[in-house]
């Protein structure tokens, strides 16, 4: 009797207590014993953290075989992983500084004037800047680089080989030019080339509502205007030289053409800036750019045309300027006034640049007003412009 009473004291006080009774260490449980499950939140977090760790082991191997893993910033955002990367940092560094040392795209190669074979122009041939370094302390293969990143898709499209970069090189002289020439024959002083009839266009008379033409084409030798600056970029200075005497000499825009402020500014404009800077340069990064006897008649031209299409900032219920300015009459009546973000506020890189370099602010302060006015009127709910 003793015996069963102190079984069963000895069950229920461990019943009592929540420990199960005392066991023999190596003695097997009794066949009715039940194992309690594990917490199930645990199990969860184990898991979670089981696919983490799988992922970043994923992520880490495959950037180190392929390059196709996440950027090196989604791995320096988290500091207990940046002493990982020692090696890797160190390589950055010693391609920062690689690139440091490389010379600017302007200064690795330029084309000055030569006559080349068989060609009517001076379109020249490459010549390698003096700073540039010899073959033999560059890297092999690595070509030119534009841009300093790991992965797939910067190995194959940052860089070029030497011989594919002259076959583009030569291929987009021969494009450029094969335009140019055709334009210079057969169809100025016209604002642009016909390609199917072979002859000049200008603004679409007969079809005022033409905007696809009439926006961009003013009578006023648009291609010509439009090239002076790439003759420049390929050093061409003859043919430079050649362009801007004759835009001086035959280019007016006391023109009955209604344009769209937008095209104007962009081509016209910044064309005339952009040839006047690249004159008055004391540096002449691109050969002796300078015509004879130049007296800031690119500029002259530029002011008169900004002129012109000041009236599109005037009278407007928005601030936006209006897209349409007829160069000897002003904003037409029956103008369509619709705009694109662009048109109202990118204006003021070419008027800004006018008013600093003639010293009349007026330019930059209406285009400074268009841009504020846009601004106004963003959307309260996404703060985005509209289209």
């Amino acid at each position: 009797g003793q015996g069963g009473t102190g079984r069963r004291r000895g069950a229920g006080a461990g019943a009592g207590t929540g420990r199960p009774p005392p066991r023999r260490v190596g003695s097997s449980p009794p066949s009715d014993a039940v194992v309690s499950p594990a917490d199930p939140i645990m199990q969860w977090r184990s898991i979670v953290l089981g696919l983490l760790l799988l992922r970043l082991g994923l992520h880490l191997t495959l950037w180190l075989l392929f390059g196709f893993g996440p950027s090196m910033g989604f791995y320096r955002s988290f500091v207990p992983f940046r002493l990982g990367f020692s090696v890797v940092r160190q390589a950055e560094a010693q391609a920062h500084a690689q690139a440091a040392k490389q010379p600017s795209w302007l200064d690795q190669t330029w084309v000055r004037g030569q006559v080349a074979e068989g060609h009517p122009l001076t379109i020249g041939e490459p010549v390698v800047c003096k700073r540039r370094p010899p073959p033999a302390t560059r890297p092999a293969g690595t070509g030119y680089n534009f841009l300093d990143s790991f992965g797939a898709y910067s190995r194959k499209y940052s860089a070029f080989p030497e011989p594919q970069r002259r076959r583009m090189k030569e291929a987009a002289l021969r494009m450029f030019y094969f335009g140019y020439e055709n334009y210079m024959e057969h169809a100025f002083p016209q604002d642009e080339l016909n390609p199917i009839d072979c002859r000049g266009r200008g603004p679409d008379r007969d079809n005022p509502s033409n905007i696809n033409i009439n926006d961009v084409l003013g009578n006023y030798s648009l291609t010509l205007i439009d090239a002076l600056d790439t003759l420049a970029v390929l050093g061409n200075a003859s043919e430079f030289k050649r362009a801007v005497k004759l835009v001086i000499t035959t280019v007016s825009f006391n023109k009955d053409s209604t344009v769209q402020v937008f095209e104007a500014t962009i081509r016209i404009l910044g064309s005339l800036l952009s040839a006047h800077m690249i004159i008055m340069d004391p540096a002449q990064p691109f050969g002796n750019m300078a015509p004879e006897g130049y007296d800031d008649e690119l500029l002259h031209l530029a002011r008169d045309l900004a002129v012109r299409l000041l009236p599109a900032f005037e009278n407007t219920k928005t601030g936006i300027p209006h897209p349409r300015v007829n160069l000897k009459k002003g904003v037409p009546s029956t103008c369509i006034n619709e705009t694109c973000t662009a048109g109202a506020g990118s204006l003021l890189v070419e008027f800004g640049i006018l008013s600093r370099l003639i010293g009349d602010s007026t330019f930059e302060w209406v285009a400074r007003q268009a841009v504020r006015a846009l601004w106004k009127l963003r959307s309260d709910e996404t703060g985005l412009l509209g289209m």
